[in-house]
């Protein structure tokens, strides 16, 4: 009900856009009644029957205009599917949910203002954080893990949770991460074994509340696991569907250029193409002096004004 509610107030937001699709709408209906109206007499119309039909076409605007909640691709000779869904993740069903690397859930999420982990704990565990850490202990033998490390629970035999660790947790029990363990948990998230075995995998926009890494805006994050996500399926098979849920708020209060994102992942997928890269060194790895690479770097000076 509240996302449904935030979907309508996107609606109001894009009045400007809704004028615009009415008046061509309008323009173009006028043009056919035009031309109809050259070949042929057109009985003239009330203006009972002008205004319904004014209305009509506005309705028909706003329903062209209605924000849409997911948007979908589809690989080029693959049957992997990407969706970007507007939505709240703990409806999904295979849900990666974010952690520090100690896993270990403390008292300080519950004043976070948006976490997937706490929406988790708060609607599937009731905010027992000890059950919560004791199956996080069993899982993960209760280590400090290096970022990337994955612990899988399931819950209620149905519902699984990626536990992803993506962060590193201070002394203060406070996360904090870098753009490093943001790449690097997205690409082992990806390598992950049980991760293929699923038919769909649905994963938040990773790291965007972290002070220390906010250049990256959410954008650039969801256009970062997209890459990385076309990247590794060129070599293997690492989900079916890929969903990346965008919190609705998150569109208003961040700024968000939906139409930018979707043109974004089209032009990436329609252009993508099955490449495979070559790991191995080409040519002789040779030492070099400091003169002899001075001597090199003048002679490629050269070279460049020469051209």
């Amino acid at each position: 009900m509240i996302i449904r509610l935030r979907q309508r107030k996107r609606l109001l937001k894009s009045w400007k856009k809704i004028w615009l699709k009415f008046l061509e709408i309008l323009w173009v209906v006028s043009l056919i009644i035009s031309l109809f109206d050259y070949f042929c007499e057109i009985p003239q119309v009330s203006l009972k029957y002008m205004l319904i039909g004014l209305f009509v076409l506005f309705i028909i605007s706003i329903l062209i205009c209605w924000p849409k909640v997911s948007y979908d691709y589809q690989l080029n000779d693959k049957e992997i599917k990407i969706r970007i869904k507007i939505w709240d993740i703990t409806k999904a069903d295979n849900i990666v949910v974010p952690i520090n690397n100690q896993f270990i859930v403390t008292q300080h999420i519950k004043k976070a203002k948006s976490s997937v982990l706490k929406s988790i704990i708060e609607k599937y565990f009731n905010w027992d954080m000890d059950y919560l850490n004791e199956k996080l202990k069993e899982s993960s033998s209760w280590k400090i893990w290096q970022i990337w490390k994955i612990v899988q629970i399931k819950h209620d035999n149905w519902k699984i949770f990626y536990f992803l660790s993506n962060t590193k947790l201070n002394n203060n029990g406070r996360s904090f991460s870098t753009e490093t363990d943001l790449y690097d948990s997205i690409k082992w998230l990806f390598d992950y074994g049980n991760v293929d075995a699923c038919d769909g995998l649905a994963i938040p926009i990773l790291n965007s509340w972290h002070w220390n890494i906010n250049k990256l805006n959410r954008r650039d994050i969801i256009m970062d696991i997209i890459e990385i996500f076309i990247t590794m399926s060129q070599e293997k098979n690492v989900c079916k569907n890929l969903e990346i849920y965008i919190y609705p708020d998150d569109i208003e209060n961040f700024k968000m250029d939906i139409d930018e994102l979707n043109t974004y992942i089209w032009l990436n997928i329609k252009y993508w193409r099955n490449t495979k890269w070559n790991n191995k060194p080409s040519g002789e790895l040779v030492d070099v002096s400091d003169e002899e690479f001075n001597e090199l770097f003048k002679l490629y000076e050269k070279k460049l004004h020469d051209i």
